[in-house]
């Protein structure tokens, strides 16, 4: 899908620059990632590995989109199959 699609369905909508909001979800996305890192994987926790790893970079993408005054709607965003 592309960027103006996205906008046209509002999909991705104009938001407020919030630094805090940014470092917030940076700072998460970093404790998720270091655990991503350092985790061992076996037959029970890698059931937990892909989501954290995923929720990892979409803390990053959406911190990256409200840096640059852009607010990507969860479910109608992340979860695109096209």
């Amino acid at each position: 899908m592309e960027l103006n699609e996205c906008i046209e369905k509002g999909i991705i909508r104009k938001a407020r620059k919030d630094i805090n909001l940014v470092r917030s979800l940076e700072e998460m996305s970093k404790i998720k990632e270091s655990i991503v890192i350092s985790i061992v994987l076996d037959d029970i926790n890698i059931q937990g590995y892909f989501p954290m790893a995923y929720d990892s970079l979409r803390e990053l993408m959406e911190a990256f989109c409200i840096l640059h005054e852009q607010k990507a709607e969860g479910s109608n965003f992340w979860q695109q199959n096209d």
